[in-house]
């Protein structure tokens, strides 16, 4: 998905409701080849929405992918 503004891919994710409380505060650290961006999961925050920092079809796939499967982990792990 991309925003009206941008021609960068972003991931855009809601946070579900039981996660959101405990997930406050922490930071989930997404790796993006070859950096890794950090979001901290503020009280106001419902969704999860980050540049994928790629024009490449493909490669906005592959990052897509890795960053989804990392924000499961995390929301599987909050405490």
């Amino acid at each position: 998905m991309k925003r009206s503004d941008s021609s960068l891919p972003q991931l855009k994710q809601r946070i579900p409701a039981d996660v959101q409380p405990l997930a406050v505060g922490r930071t989930l650290p997404v790796p993006l080849d070859p950096e890794t961006t950090h979001i901290t999961i503020t009280p106001r925050m419902a969704m999860l929405r980050f540049s994928l920092k790629t024009r490449d079809p493909s490669e906005a796939k592959v990052r897509h992918g890795v960053a989804a499967a990392t924000v499961e982990r995390f929301y599987a792990t909050a405490p």
